[in-house]
C-alpha cells in the first residue's frame, strides 16, 4: 500500500509541474484545464497565490 501511495504523491508532483511549465509557456487556462480533464477552479488550486486567475494568459 505504502508504493501505492507514493506513486500517486509522484503523479500529483509531475501533474503540478505540468500545470506550472504550461501556464509559464502561455498556455491558457481553458487548455489545460479541459487537457487535465479537470475545472478551472481545481487547476488554480495547483498555481501560487501569485500565478492564480488574474496573471493566467488566455487565448
Amino acid at each position: 500500500m505504502e508504493k501505492k501511495g507514493d506513486m500517486l504523491k509522484e503523479l500529483e508532483a509531475i501533474k503540478k509541474l505540468l500545470i506550472l511549465q504550461l501556464n509559464h509557456d502561455g498556455v491558457s487556462s481553458d487548455v489545460i484545464a479541459k487537457t487535465l480533464g479537470m475545472s478551472k477552479a481545481t487547476l488554480y488550486t495547483f498555481l501560487p497565490k501569485t500565478q492564480k486567475k488574474s496573471s493566467i494568459k488566455s487565448i
